[in-house]
């Protein structure tokens, strides 16, 4: 159902997009130019100019609900994750870990998800608030393999370090439309 949903949301931002002309859309230079702003320009560059809908994002609200909607879909890869790893945790640390994690990812799917809805009505600064409240959310999984007993590898690694750096551009984009973070 989480899946449908994200699905619906890829789609929407697609059709939202492409429904303006093309030839509006925001200079590939200025998506150069940004992502030299970011902590991670290779993977700024690499996540925004694959996405096909940043052909029709004509200006930085319309590139940041791309970016909040790759982060949104991160956040349910990771939540498909923690379903197949689950039965891998089976000592209470990693049942405890698993289950914060799963919890942690469920409240960071739905901010992203009002996120993305606040974006595109252009209230920036809630869009901006509630992705803060679910990369804190992603952050807090993977610091809790440390909490509690031994450390153990998590397995969200990579989820949580791509939320992480998608968030560092929502960040960005937030600053650069004008809202004081």
């Amino acid at each position: 159902m989480e899946t449908m949903k994200i699905k619906h949301i890829c789609f929407l931002t697609w059709f939202l997009l492409s429904a303006f002309s093309v030839t509006n859309a925001i200079p590939k230079s200025d998506i150069k130019t940004l992502c030299r702003e970011t902590a991670d320009a290779a993977f700024c560059r690499n996540k925004l100019n694959t996405d096909p809908r940043i052909e029709a994002a004509r200006d930085l609200g319309d590139v940041l609900v791309i970016a909040i909607t790759l982060s949104t879909i991160q956040v349910n890869d990771a939540t498909t994750h923690i379903n197949s790893v689950s039965g891998e945790y089976s000592g209470p640390n990693g049942r405890r870990r698993i289950n914060v994690c799963n919890k942690n990812y469920d409240i960071a799917l739905a901010r992203f998800k009002a996120a993305w809805e606040n974006a595109l009505k252009k209230s920036f600064a809630e869009a901006n608030r509630l992705t803060g409240v679910g990369n804190n959310a992603v952050n807090d999984c993977e610091n809790g393999w440390g909490r509690g007993g031994q450390r153990q590898k998590s397995p969200l690694t990579l989820y949580n370090t791509n939320v992480t750096k998608l968030y560092g551009i929502i960040r960005l984009l937030t600053q650069k439309l004008g809202i004081r973070i």
